[in-house]
């Protein structure tokens, strides 16, 4: 089946996220070792190109750790390689990359009020996006810009200060 990033990612302003999983991660969690360091999570169906043709997501972010469960049953969450304590699971996919990507946008923002830094909405995503890792592996419309980068984002955000604000895209 091919995955495609949803209408509502396209909204102006937006940043659709993709579920990205080192090779690591893969082998402690699931028990394998993928060929590639770099990997789109398994189970993401996050690329595009979206229903217009744009190139989604806009970026990827880490996917594949623990979590606690939501309404935990005993009996109930993930079979894996290691027992976890009773609440706790390996997720993955968007739905736990999209808050790690908003984790790491809430650590340039508070390095950019901790600074001084101009952190509007188009100057942070441009500095997340344009600073993302390509991942010569995945193919552009399976990752987008690239794998979030904390620390470069916030270099980029910095280099943005002495500009105008952005217009959203």
């Amino acid at each position: 089946a091919f995955g495609f990033v949803a209408e509502d990612g396209l909204a102006p302003g937006v940043v659709s996220v993709g579920g990205y999983q080192s090779r690591e991660s893969y082998r402690v969690n699931n028990g394998f070792v993928p060929e590639q360091e770099d990997n789109l999570h398994w189970g993401a169906l996050s690329h595009g190109p979206s229903g217009n043709g744009a190139l989604k997501p806009d970026l990827l972010a880490p996917s594949g750790q623990m979590g606690t469960e939501v309404g935990y049953r005993k009996g109930a969450g993930q079979k894996g390689l290691y027992r976890l304590p009773p609440g706790y699971s390996v997720d993955g996919g968007t739905s736990t990359a999209t808050p790690m990507a908003a984790g790491a946008a809430a650590l340039v923002v508070s390095a950019a009020k901790q600074t001084g830094v101009p952190h509007d909405a188009a100057r942070l995503k441009a500095a997340l996006t344009g600073s993302a890792r390509f991942i010569p592996t995945l193919a552009a419309h399976e990752q987008g810009n690239g794998l979030i980068q904390v620390g470069p984002a916030y270099a980029l955000l910095q280099k943005y200060a002495a500009t105008a604000p952005l217009s959203i895209a």
